[in-house]
C-alpha cells in the first residue's frame, strides 16, 4: 500500500490511478500510520507535517530534508546539530534515518569532520555503522 498524503487525498486521484491498485491516497495522519514513513517537505514545513502524528514510537522516519543555513524561516537553531537530530526532536520515538540528500556534494562543507557525529547519532538510534 502505498500512502500519499496531500491537501486533500481527491487531488491526487488521477496521480494515485496511474500506479495500480496498490496506491491510495490519504492524510498525512493516514500516511504516517504505516511502519515507514518518507518526510519529504521544505524545511520550514517540517515541524507541521511532524506534529501531525501524536505518536512516533516505533515508528521508523525516513528523513528526505534538506536545512539549509539562509533558508527563512529558520527552523531549530542548529546548534552543532544536524538536521536529522533536529528531526528527531520533533518526531520523539520515531527512529530517524537520514536519506536521500539533494545538497550537492560540493555544498557540504567539512565532510570528513562530519562522518563521526553521524556515526554517533545512528548509534544513538539503535543502528549499527561500520568504519
Amino acid at each position: 500500500m502505498v500512502n500519499l498524503p496531500c491537501r486533500g487525498p481527491e487531488t491526487l486521484s488521477e496521480s494515485v490511478s496511474s500506479l495500480g491498485t496498490g496506491a491510495k491516497s490519504g492524510t498525512p495522519l493516514e500516511a504516517a500510520e504505516q511502519d515507514f514513513v518518507i518526510l519529504s517537505v521544505m524545511w520550514p514545513q517540517m515541524p507541521i507535517a511532524l506534529s501531525m502524528v501524536p505518536d512516533w514510537t516505533g515508528r521508523v522516519l525516513i528523513d528526505a530534508t534538506n536545512r539549509f543555513e539562509n533558508m527563512e524561516p529558520f527552523v531549530g537553531e542548529l546548534s552543532g546539530k544536524n538536521s536529522s537530530e533536529i528531526v528527531a526532536q520533533y518526531a520523539p520515538g520515531a527512529r530517524v534515518i537520514k536519506a536521500f540528500n539533494s545538497v550537492p556534494m560540493e555544498w557540504i562543507k567539512n565532510y570528513t569532520e562530519e562522518k563521526p557525529k553521524t556515526r554517533t547519532f545512528s548509534q544513538s538510534y539503535g543502528h549499527k555503522t561500520s568504519e
